[in-house]
């Protein structure tokens, strides 16, 4: 076994019941620009032979599972150029998360203060 098949072998025994793709929207014209949403689309499949659960599915057996989505960005389209808008931004969450425990943590000694 070469070392490319040995590697797809791992990655096909670590995570092979989950499918992950981009799903590109309608383009969304607005102000001379194109807009096209992107999402994240995840299939997660679970398989049931009887005694054993996740197993790899054959002909004959039970298959169940399911799709989740989330939001991803958005690609702008200008005469300028192309440029992706990513939807959540994680400095920005950060920083709101940490104002809030402080807010939080200032009023809360604030009120129990004697």
């Amino acid at each position: 076994m070469n070392p490319v098949q040995l590697l797809q072998y791992i990655a096909d025994k670590i995570s092979p019941q989950r499918k992950e793709k981009l799903i590109y929207g309608d383009p969304i014209e607005a102000h001379g620009k194109s807009f096209i949403p992107v999402t994240k689309s995840k299939q997660v499949s679970k398989h049931h032979t009887g005694n054993q659960q996740d197993e790899e599915y054959e002909e004959g057996e039970e298959a169940y599972g399911d799709i989740y989505t989330e939001p991803v960005g958005f690609l702008d389209i200008s005469q300028s150029g192309t440029k992706f808008i990513p939807v959540n931004n994680t400095r920005k969450q950060l920083l709101m998360l940490s104002l809030g425990f402080s807010f939080g943590f200032v009023m809360g000694k604030l009120l129990t203060r004697k």
